[in-house]
């Protein structure tokens, strides 16, 4: 694994995912694998409160949510958080959608469901402990 992040206090990571296993699987991986905090939400209207009150180092969503869906809840976090790092875990969007996403500097990385968990988990590390350093988007890979 890449360089954990862990000088100082645990990041917090925000999941967003409709979906009760991925949830947990995901806050699993974050905390006892990356060491993280992390709240877990299933919807967009969640999740907004979250963003402005813990203010988290990253943000993991799912692109199909019931309501707000999650490109809506990333452009909201963007507006709300122009530096976080966002990750989404596409289950529709197609390889050109997610190109796309990441040239407009929308989306930091992607991992497609069903995600391979250890590949999820190195780009969550990754991305954790690059983003202190560099807030201006790089291109990661799918």
């Amino acid at each position: 694994m890449a360089g954990h992040r862990l000088a100082t206090a645990p990041a917090h990571a925000l999941i967003v995912d409709d979906e009760p296993v991925v949830r947990l699987i995901l806050t699993h991986l974050l905390t006892t694998r990356l060491r993280c905090r992390a709240t877990a939400v299933s919807s967009g209207d969640e999740a907004l409160p979250v963003l402005d009150t813990d203010r988290p180092d990253l943000l993991v969503v799912d692109d199909t949510l019931p309501g707000m869906n999650g490109l809506d809840v990333a452009r909201e976090a963007r507006r709300r958080l122009p530096t976080l790092p966002l990750v989404l875990i596409p289950a529709i969007l197609d390889q050109q959608d997610i190109r796309q996403l990441r040239q407009e500097g929308l989306i930091y990385a992607s991992v497609r469901k069903p995600f391979d968990a250890e590949r999820l988990l190195e780009m969550l590390d990754v991305t954790l402990a690059k983003w202190p350093r560099d807030r201006r988007f790089p291109h990661a890979t799918e």
